[in-house]
C-alpha cells in the first residue's frame, strides 16, 4: 500500500515540478523583452522624481524593480504626450519582482513619469524602469 502510494504521487509531483520550472524560465524570458529606460535613485530626504520619457515611442507596458532596497511609492503618475494622465496605486516594489503596467489609450507616447517614493531599510535605494514596445 505504502508503495502504491508512491506510484501515484510521484509522477505528479515529478509533473508539477517541470511546470514550475517552465513558468519561471518564461517570467525570465519575458523580462528579456523589456527594455531599461532610466532608474530613479530615492533616499529619505529626497523622494520626489520626474523623469522624462520622450523620444520612446509608442509603449505598450511600463514596469518598475527596485534595486538596493524595497521601494515604496506613495504615487506615481504617467503622462502622456496627448495630455491623458494614468495614475498607479501606491504600492511596494521588490528587489525580486519586476511590477507591470498596462499603459491606457491608443497613443501611448509617455512625455513624464513622475514618483512620489521612497526606500524601505536602507538609506537610498533605485527604482529600476523598463518598457515594453
Amino acid at each position: 500500500m505504502f508503495m502504491s502510494f508512491f506510484k501515484r504521487v510521484l509522477p505528479i509531483s515529478l509533473a508539477s515540478m517541470m511546470v514550475m520550472v517552465a513558468s519561471s524560465t518564461s517570467s525570465l524570458a519575458d523580462q528579456d523583452d523589456w527594455d531599461r529606460v532610466d532608474d530613479v535613485r530615492f533616499t529619505h530626504r529626497d523622494q520626489e522624481h520626474v523623469v522624462s520619457l520622450r523620444g520612446e515611442g509608442r509603449l505598450d507596458r511600463i514596469g518598475f524593480k527596485a534595486r538596493g532596497t524595497d521601494i515604496r511609492c506613495h504615487n506615481i503618475r504617467i503622462i502622456f504626450r496627448n495630455g491623458r494622465i494614468q495614475y498607479l496605486d501606491g504600492r511596494r516594489y521588490g528587489e525580486d519582482h519586476l511590477v507591470r503596467f498596462d499603459l491606457i489609450g491608443d497613443d501611448r507616447r509617455i512625455e513624464e513619469v513622475h514618483f512620489d517614493c521612497r526606500p524601505l531599510g536602507r538609506n537610498h535605494g533605485r527604482l529600476v524602469i523598463r518598457v515594453r514596445r
